[in-house]
């Protein structure tokens, strides 16, 4: 995502253009499929749902919240390097979360009913 970004913000033409939107094509279903997975590996299945609506509120707030931010930076700065701050921030971010975010141990084995020990029900 932040490569993406960051290629955004170059103004290569439109073929450029249509190759970062592409990439963007690729980028959201793999977050969708990789944010469901940490849902339901790290929160009760019922609540899934319900914790996935906290994650779609809270990306809607976030935007309400940064969208005059970063319009203020597009009238002052430009959108090249509005665009480049928006990528390493990104980066910044995935940083802190690839090592914040870690799975269960014990969930990654929910589907082997016997590694814990339980007995076979007849």
């Amino acid at each position: 995502m932040s490569i993406r970004i960051v290629g955004s913000s170059f103004q290569w033409g439109p073929l450029w253009i249509g190759a970062m939107k592409c990439i963007h094509s690729f980028e959201k279903p793999l977050f969708l499929v990789a944010q469901f997975k940490y849902i339901s590996l790290n929160f009760d299945l019922r609540l899934s749902s319900s914790v996935y609506l906290g994650c779609l509120f809270t990306s809607s707030a976030m935007s309400i919240i940064l969208s005059p931010l970063f319009g203020k930076f597009y009238a002052s700065i430009g959108f090249s390097q509005t665009y480049v701050i928006i990528g390493l921030l990104a980066c910044v971010f995935t940083l802190i979360s690839s090592k914040l975010l870690t799975g269960d141990k014990k969930a990654l084995n929910y589907g082997n009913k016997f590694a814990e020990g339980e007995q076979a029900t007849a």
